[in-house]
């Protein structure tokens, strides 16, 4: 028993040093002929993690990917999760009641998505090929 505690406080230890070394990550697209660009930290673990204590990512607040950049504590988001898919892109996804979007990257950071869905009139829907590195 005291063997099996010891490795799993290893494991522990091991997988909290790896979640401290953190990749940033930029991903762009096009958007209306103008390149839109999002910065996004990942861990050695493959999950997104936070730009800073209440703000998802870096990005410029007019550009397509502005919302990830504002205070999330105020944005009235009624979830935030992240994941690490099967195929190991790493995603972050939440919402509001008008809005809501989803945005991965995959596992070699070279590539992702990001999809925004207006959960209102369903116009403002938009689906975008990242390139990352």
């Amino acid at each position: 028993m005291k063997h099996l505690l010891i490795n799993f406080i290893s494991v522990l230890i091991i997988n909290v040093a790896l979640a401290n070394q953190v990749k940033v990550v930029e991903c762009s697209a096009i958007v209306k002929e103008k390149k839109e660009t999002v910065s996004l930290k990942v861990d050695e673990l493959g999950n997104i993690v936070f730009w800073s204590q209440n703000q998802i990512a870096e990005a410029n607040p007019k550009s397509i990917f502005g919302a990830l950049s504002e205070n999330f504590e105020f944005f009235g988001y009624e979830y935030l999760r992240t994941l690490v898919a099967p195929n190991g892109f790493s995603i972050i996804e939440g919402a509001t009641t008008a809005d809501a979007f989803k945005l991965g990257v995959s596992k070699n950071l070279t590539r992702g998505f990001y999809s925004y869905f207006d959960l209102g009139s369903g116009n403002g829907d938009k689906h975008l090929v990242l390139s990352c590195y």
